[in-house]
């Protein structure tokens, strides 16, 4: 019978990758890729979780301001139509809403209006908010409800919201085709301008427009 060399058979008895501490090494190495990888997917996981949530977050601190700077515009318009009438209205709105806006803009926001057709020069849109605007009434003409149009924009350094104003039965007697000629002077005599006319109940009338430096 032919016999094996002992050191052939020596060989042979060895496991097959190496000694049993060897194959705890490679079993640890592996366990600790493994681990490493389920580490950087958690990572990246709550990278996209935080980034979602400051979203989320600066969306609603947007839908705050723009219903403090809706409600007391609606407010303080109501009132002086009620106490004097629309040619005052006009006067409320020249003094207040950059008032209000300006009080608004606090902790790196800044907050204002515009619209296709402006009244105030101060509030023409940038290209942004004039892309934003034409898609706005766009959609408002296609059926969709102005209370759903709103669009942000996240940058490095900037985050940006707009909301829809749409045009109410109120807004005509200032913004129509049929504005009184006297309440006109006077809108051309603080606004010369204006071109924020010929407004329908079909078309939105601009939009509130935030913005929010996130660098620091």
């Amino acid at each position: 019978m032919l016999i094996k060399p002992l050191c052939t058979i020596a060989l042979l008895a060895l496991p097959l990758f190496g000694s049993a501490q060897d194959n705890n090494n490679i079993s640890l190495s592996s366990q600790s890729q493994s681990a490493a990888l389920v580490s950087d997917e958690l990572v990246s996981q709550l990278d996209v979780t935080n980034e979602f949530t400051q979203q989320e977050l600066l969306t609603s601190e947007a839908q705050h301001r723009i219903k403090q700077f809706a409600g007391q515009l609606k407010s303080a318009l109501v009132t002086a139509i009620k106490e004097q009438g629309l040619a005052h209205a006009v006067n409320v709105c020249h003094e207040r809403a950059p008032q209000i806006a300006q009080e608004l803009s606090t902790d790196g926001w800044r907050v204002a209006r515009t619209s296709l057709k402006t009244r105030n020069d101060v509030n023409k849109p940038d290209q942004w908010e004039l892309e934003t605007l034409k898609d706005f009434d766009r959609r408002f003409k296609g059926g969709t409800a102005a209370s759903q149009l709103t669009a942000s924009l996240t940058g490095p350094e900037q985050y940006r919201y707009m909301k829809a104003i749409p045009t109410d039965q109120v807004c005509l007697a200032c913004h129509g085709s049929s504005v009184d000629a006297d309440l006109s002077a006077s809108i051309n005599r603080m606004y010369p301008n204006d071109i924020a006319i010929g407004f329908t109940l079909e078309d939105i009338r601009g939009a509130f427009t935030l913005s929010k430096q996130i660098n620091e």
